[in-house]
C-alpha cells in the first residue's frame, strides 16, 4: 500500500533530477523571507480512491529568485522544459503499482521575490491486486 508520505518519498526522490539542492517536503521547514536560491517544495493533497485507482495531487513547485529584481524566464523555460519531461513515471513501490503525470505552468511570487514552475502531479496507485 502507498500512502500519503510515501508520494512524498517518490516524488523527493524523483525530483533530484533537476540539480536543486533545497528540497523542501515539510512546508513547516521552508525558510522565511526572500528566495534567494533554487529551491522545490513537495505537497501531497488528500488521496480519493476509485474503483481501480486511488488517486492524489501533489503540487511540486520549482523556485527560482529573481535575477537582477526580474523574473529569469530562461531558466524557468528550462526547468518547465525539463518538468514536462521528466516528472512521468510508472513504477513500484512495496508491491505496489503506481504512476504518474505532471501539468506545469510558470507563476510569479513578488512577495518572496521569485518565480516558480508550478508542477501539478496526478499520482494514481493501482489499487487491486494483481
Amino acid at each position: 500500500m502507498i500512502v500519503a508520505g510515501n508520494v512524498v518519498d517518490i516524488l523527493f526522490r524523483d525530483v533530484k533530477v533537476f540539480g536543486i539542492k533545497e528540497i523542501y517536503r515539510d512546508l513547516k521547514r521552508i525558510p522565511d523571507g526572500d528566495v534567494k536560491t533554487e529551491r522545490i517544495t513537495i505537497k501531497v493533497k488528500k488521496p480519493s480512491t476509485e474503483t481501480y485507482w486511488k488517486k492524489c495531487f501533489a503540487e511540486v513547485n520549482l523556485c527560482v529568485p529573481y535575477k537582477n529584481g526580474i523574473t529569469d524566464t530562461v531558466r524557468l523555460t528550462e526547468l518547465e522544459r525539463k518538468a514536462s519531461k521528466l516528472l512521468e513515471s510508472v513504477g513500484s513501490f512495496d508491491g505496489t503499482t503506481y504512476r504518474y503525470s505532471v501539468e506545469t505552468n510558470q507563476e510569479d511570487d513578488s512577495s518572496l521575490k521569485c518565480d516558480y514552475v508550478n508542477c501539478r502531479i496526478l499520482f494514481e496507485v493501482l489499487n487491486v491486486k494483481l
